[in-house]
């Protein structure tokens, strides 16, 4: 997902979750997160 910088919505993030920037170290949790959250999308294979 991506959001403009410097624009703010209105909505606020629910309990239970953070926003995280992307970083080198976290890309395969980011992956395996993103194949688990779409499964029945075009690239959400175990290696994509």
């Amino acid at each position: 997902m991506e959001h403009p910088f410097g624009t703010s919505g209105e909505e606020s993030i629910p309990d239970g979750f953070q926003v995280e920037q992307w970083t080198q170290d976290l890309d395969e949790e980011f992956r395996l997160v993103r194949n688990e959250s779409f499964p029945d999308r075009w690239g959400a294979t175990p290696d994509a």
